[in-house]
């Protein structure tokens, strides 16, 4: 039982700040979860594909998993290492 031997924690909450502060500033709690996680899921809003919200869990060093987008950022290729 994968749960019996290692301790598995999921954030669904959300951290830091929202709305026009949240965007022009970092809240530390929220760095500190992103440097944390091993896996994170960036679920992109339509038109919105360019925010920073992948390159931020690129740069967190866990494994990033996003939903399809068009093109991709440059010099980031699907199913590679960044």
């Amino acid at each position: 039982n994968l749960a019996a031997e290692k301790k598995l924690t999921a954030v669904t909450e959300i951290k830091g700040l929202r709305a026009q502060f949240g965007r022009n500033h970092v809240n530390p709690s929220y760095i500190e979860t992103m440097m944390k996680m091993k896996i994170v899921v960036v679920c992109q809003r339509d038109h919105w594909e360019g925010h920073y919200r992948l390159m931020e869990a690129l740069l967190s060093g866990a494994m990033t998993m996003t939903d399809p987008q068009h093109p991709l950022p440059l010099f980031v290729e699907n199913a590679t290492n960044v």
